[in-house]
């Protein structure tokens, strides 16, 4: 939580990571991994960047958060495919 609200919010759409003002919708990742010694989710995106999400500020177990972020991703490309 920041400020009393959800540092990362997950919907069928996207992932909203409040902390760093990053929005990224699923449709436009092509794949997601995670560092385990920069403790952060990176996105590589369609069009070659990468994202990283750092975890130190998330509140939960990494692996964890990892495998619901991977579900949702899964979920909407599920969807979209």
């Amino acid at each position: 939580m920041l400020r009393g609200k959800a540092v990362i919010e997950l919907d069928n759409e996207k992932i909203d990571f409040r902390h760093k003002n990053k929005l990224i919708y699923w449709n436009d990742v092509e794949k997601i991994t995670y560092g385990e010694l920069l403790d952060a989710v990176v996105f590589k995106l369609n069009n070659g960047k990468k994202v990283r999400i750092y975890l130190n500020c998330v509140k939960g177990d990494n692996a964890e958060i990892y495998q619901t972020i991977l579900s949702y991703y899964k979920q909407a490309t599920d969807k979209i495919t």
